[in-house]
């Protein structure tokens, strides 16, 4: 029986370790946010944007409501001193009036 010499561990050298521990070495991609937290946050923005045009436009639709409200209180107004002064020229100019005097 011949005896066979069991395989004789390479040796390694300092080189041949750092090239084996280099192999091992990668670069990690930088962790991506989740699509979903992204999408979430887009998604309260647009609930945000969508809200705040909403106040915005209430405010100024009230503010133009007002408007035209005032407006129409200066036309009644000038509406009531016409008809006065319609009334005052009608009493002047009357042919009874005109006459007596």
């Amino acid at each position: 029986m011949s005896m066979v010499a069991p395989p004789r561990p390479e040796r390694s050298t300092r080189r041949d370790r750092e090239e084996a521990e280099a192999r091992h070495l990668r670069v990690v991609p930088a962790p991506r946010r989740s699509v979903r937290r992204v999408g979430l946050l887009l998604g309260f923005i647009a609930v945000f944007v969508i809200l705040f045009g909403t106040v915005t436009f209430h405010v100024r639709l009230a503010t133009g409501q007002q408007r035209i409200e005032r407006l129409d209180r200066q036309a009644e107004a000038a509406q009531a001193r016409y008809d006065r002064l319609r009334l005052d020229v009608d009493r002047l100019s009357a042919p009874d009036r005109i006459v007596a005097r």
